[in-house]
């Protein structure tokens, strides 16, 4: 069941004092140096994590490639035992799913799950957008501070332990069908790669319901990714 830091950041964020901007650039900037500082993430431009999945719905394992060139290209490949696989690709707000064209909602939760990869970099680039939500202690005594950035129509929460600066958790929101939609993702096991702190084990929601977890093996920050794995 996933923790309510959403609802809780953003009743706690109308409750903000005027000093409230300082503290949230104070805040981003813990947030950078915990993840190896404002340089590297300004420098990195892409990544690619090779990974084993656990997807709860097939009941399986598979094994992960992702991709992610920022800001808006992205895939992701997971083959599963059986020969049984997921495959997207986005380039540019298009998607596609095995190759076929897929639908506008279909590409921003592509977008979504694409920006969560650097969410540093992220960060950085819109942080004079940013809003603070706020900070709560959870039931293990840790402050959490939530930041919510919004790009491209798209809601993304970033919540951090507020004293190492470390993300714990990642909510991407988007309206669909006259709904909103939430994925989550929890992260653990931060190593340092070139210089970044990196979260490699992944624990992921939609909607309220657990759908799998991630084990990172190996992450690479290439300079640039070759554009055909964006696109059929």
């Amino acid at each position: 069941m996933i923790r309510p830091l959403a609802i809780l950041f953003i009743t706690l964020f109308a409750l903000l004092p005027a000093h409230a901007e300082e503290n949230l650039q104070n805040a981003i900037d813990n947030i950078l140096k915990a993840h190896g500082g404002a340089e590297i993430w300004h420098n990195t431009t892409a990544v690619t994590y090779l990974a084993d999945t656990f997807s709860q719905s097939r009941h399986a394992l598979g094994t992960t490639t992702r991709h992610y060139q920022y800001p808006d290209k992205f895939s992701i490949r997971i083959d599963y035992p059986g020969g049984d696989s997921e495959q997207r690709q986005l380039s540019s707000g298009q998607v596609w799913d095995h190759g076929k064209p897929g639908s506008a909602p279909f590409a921003k939760a592509t977008q979504l799950q694409a920006m969560r990869m650097l969410a540093p970099k992220l960060l950085l680039e819109n942080r004079l957008n940013a809003k603070d939500l706020g900070t709560r202690k959870d039931d293990e005594g840790v402050t959490h501070h939530g930041v919510e950035l919004t790009v491209d129509g798209l809601r993304i929460i970033i919540d951090t332990d507020a004293e190492s600066g470390f993300i714990l958790a990642t909510w991407g929101i988007m309206e669909a069908m006259g709904q909103e939609m939430q994925f989550v993702t929890f992260y653990h096991d931060y190593r340092v790669v070139d210089g970044r702190a990196v979260a490699f084990k992944e624990e992921h929601y939609a909607m309220g319901t657990y759908t799998g977890h991630t084990e990172i093996k190996e992450v690479k920050f290439p300079d640039t990714l070759p554009e055909a794995l964006f696109k059929p």
